[in-house]
């Protein structure tokens, strides 16, 4: 990157050094502001690019994403069962074993449909994000 430059102190050179009465001096000055601008992609851009390889080809993104998926819902459904135990208890209501295991064979289906659809869905969005980082977008399945 050039440096401060007064032209009116030096009036014979560019930002860059270059003597403005060279024969190469536009070609030199054009090579010298290309390398300033490939150092400053370099410098700035080639990391996020490299963030953005990594995070597209690694398949364990992916799996990750459905494990986080996955425990949001099961960390959901117990605060829910939590609520309704509070709120269950704050009626003065009992729930009979038959009652109790209902409810809990209710919940837990809920939970496992729950859990399924939560981790296909951050599968999906997680592979079809990968693939539109690569440039080829995943089909939407719409035809």
């Amino acid at each position: 990157m050039p440096t401060s430059w007064n032209p009116a102190t030096n009036p014979i050179t560019n930002p860059y050094g270059i003597n403005r009465g060279s024969d190469t001096f536009a070609a030199d000055t054009l090579a010298q502001v290309t390398r300033d601008q490939w150092n400053n992609y370099v410098q700035n851009f080639v990391p996020i690019e490299n963030r953005l390889i990594q995070y597209a080809t690694d398949p364990n993104v992916v799996s990750d994403a459905m494990a986080d998926a996955s425990t949001g819902i099961h960390q959901a459904f117990a605060a829910q069962q939590g609520t309704t135990d509070r709120r269950l208890k704050s009626l003065g209501v009992q729930l009979s074993p038959e009652e109790q295991a209902a409810q809990t064979r209710a919940s837990g289906l809920q939970e496992g449909l729950a859990d399924v659809q939560s981790q296909n869905t951050a599968r999906d969005l997680t592979m079809q994000r990968q693939q539109s980082i690569l440039g080829s977008p995943a089909p939407t399945g719409a035809s």
